[in-house]
């Protein structure tokens, strides 16, 4: 059980990397990539006012002040049911995957997109997206922590479509390459990983990985 549980740990810790080690390489040589402009080009050509409105909603479910009250309210629930090691695991992967991003993107610099008429502010660097590995960090997390319960499939199905929309509505909005949000899905899920590799390295005393939200464990 302990080799397949460091497995699991591993392959969802080396593959995302090796994801974003690839987008980053081309990235540190300035590339712009092909399906960077096409998809940028895709999306300008579909803006409406209904898809607008949308997409600025689901962009400010990623923003700083959303994420922290959203992971606060999950750090709080942990901590009142006394999960220490949960909260620490969740509290270390969220608000380290927003630190990691902005090491990151000061490493490298990135200009923001320019190709088209961006839709919404946005300061500093472009790679990776904070939006998106803040996100998907918090997304990585919730799917961990109710993946032992009946609520698994339910959680993931919402943390992907939720992580894709915040991801998509950076393009949409013209913020943000495809690259930065495909490197910082990459990177998040990465850090993610690694962080609960580490959190539960030994298990516990009954079964392994995390305890679920809810005591209806299937």
């Amino acid at each position: 059980m302990r080799r397949r549980f460091v497995a699991y740990g591993v392959g969802f810790i080396a593959v995302p990397l090796a994801v974003f080690l690839a987008v980053a390489e081309d990235v540190a040589e300035h590339a712009v990539f092909s399906w960077d402009k096409g998809l940028l080009h895709f999306a300008a050509l579909h803006r409406s006012g209904a898809l607008t409105v949308l997409f600025e909603f689901a962009t400010r479910l990623g923003t700083t002040a959303v994420m922290s009250a959203l992971t606060g309210s999950l750090l709080l629930y942990l901590l009142a049911r006394r999960r220490w090691r949960d909260a620490l695991f969740a509290g270390v992967a969220v608000g380290g995957a927003a630190l990691l991003n902005a090491a990151v993107k000061e490493m490298f610099r990135r200009p923001r997109p320019d190709l088209f008429h961006p839709l919404a502010h946005a300061s500093g660097f472009a790679f990776p997206s904070g939006h998106t590995m803040s996100s998907a960090a918090l997304a990585a997390v919730v799917v961990a922590l109710t993946w032992p319960t009946r609520w698994r499939w339910p959680a993931l199905a919402a943390s992907v479509l939720f992580t894709v929309v915040v991801g998509f509505s950076r393009v949409y909005l013209g913020v943000h390459y495809p690259s930065d949000v495909v490197g910082g899905w990459a990177l998040s899920l990465a850090f993610v990983s690694a962080t609960y590799l580490a959190a539960y390295r030994r298990g516990r005393a009954v079964g392994m990985g995390p305890a679920p939200l809810s005591s209806d464990i299937d």
